[in-house]
């Protein structure tokens, strides 16, 4: 129950702080950021490559 009101305030909270404060995120949050990130490098990696063609 306690898991399940962390993760559900982190909602509330912008990334940024989200990202940044140490004693914020849990560990599977901050894998699953991680994982976003590398998600949205891809998309604009090809989005920059489309471009450029």
């Amino acid at each position: 129950m306690a898991q399940h009101e962390t993760f559900h305030s982190s909602f509330d909270y912008p990334p940024s702080r989200a990202i940044y404060s140490p004693q914020f995120p849990p560990i599977p949050l901050g894998s699953n950021w991680d994982i976003y990130h590398l998600y949205l490098i891809l998309v604009f990696l090809v989005l920059d490559s489309w471009v450029s063609i």
